[in-house]
């Protein structure tokens, strides 16, 4: 072998040593995590998700609507710091949010649509077992 092909090679070994070294700190970090998480008394989002599409009830869910909404007769309570987003249909998506009346922090996890054109406020509700767990994701604004 010449000194430029063992150079190479040399080089290549110490690659594939640093690329080992990091993905079993990586792997080390993945599992300190999980340790952390589970003394928190929480539970990892691969395992909810994984959970998810295991879920009997939620198959069972497939093809039904896992939506649905409910017509309010007044809007929503008043709140700060939601998420709100615009839709392609022109409506108003509204999430969460808290209000602190001067005693009392309320937090809020609920969603409401907003037509716009029929001034008509709906609470969207999430069906299923992990009703909750559904609405835990979504858009953010800014």
């Amino acid at each position: 072998k010449d000194k430029k092909t063992a150079a190479l090679e040399k080089a290549a070994r110490k690659e594939a040593k640093k690329n080992k070294q990091a993905e079993k700190a990586n792997k080390g970090a993945t599992k300190k995590s999980k340790r952390e998480l589970a003394a928190a008394g929480e539970e990892d989002i691969e395992v909810l998700l994984n959970g998810m599409d295991n879920d009997p009830k939620t198959r069972e869910l497939e093809g039904q609507k896992k939506v649905r909404t409910e017509v309010l007769e007044a809007p929503p309570s008043p709140r700060l710091n939601m998420s709100m987003t615009v839709t392609n249909s022109g409506d108003v998506l509204v999430f969460g949010g808290e209000f602190f009346d001067g005693d009392r922090q309320t937090v809020y996890n609920d969603t409401f649509r907003w037509d716009i054109d029929k001034g008509e406020w709906k609470k969207v509700v999430a069906a299923g077992a992990n009703a909750n767990l559904y609405r835990r994701f979504g858009p953010t604004l800014f």
